[in-house]
């Protein structure tokens, strides 16, 4: 069993090499850094993520639901997170309202956590 304080996190089987696992970390890394999710940036950290834009049916109705799906640190992930605005006003592009929302959350987060250390 993995262990974070107060939560008993069951190990299961691992369903992808570690190879494929740091080259998705590391095209995810290159979302934030050159991509689409370039808004959920933090100066100092390695971030990997995803955006999303998804039209609701029926289409005729021009209604969205934008996300983003960020982790860190890119290399060793240690926090994950996930926004999803519903039926956005105006621009509704993922990484133009949700990958922002994110960035602004790990700024206020990465700093405080010690990056450097697995969790145990």
């Amino acid at each position: 069993m993995g262990k974070l304080p107060g939560i008993f996190l069951p190990l299961g089987k691992r369903i992808l090499s570690e190879e494929t696992s740091a080259t998705m970390r590391y095209v995810l890394e290159q979302v934030v850094a050159e991509g689409s999710g370039r808004k959920a940036a933090v100066e100092g950290f390695s971030i990997g993520g995803k955006t999303a834009t998804s039209e609701k049916l029926p289409r005729s109705r021009k209604k969205y639901i934008s996300s983003f799906l960020g982790f860190a640190p890119a290399n060793d992930p240690k926090v994950i997170a996930l926004i999803t605005i519903d039926e956005p006003e105006g621009i509704y592009y993922g990484g133009t309202i949700a990958a922002p929302v994110i960035g602004t959350l790990f700024e206020n987060i990465l700093p405080c956590m010690d990056t450097s250390k697995p969790l145990s």
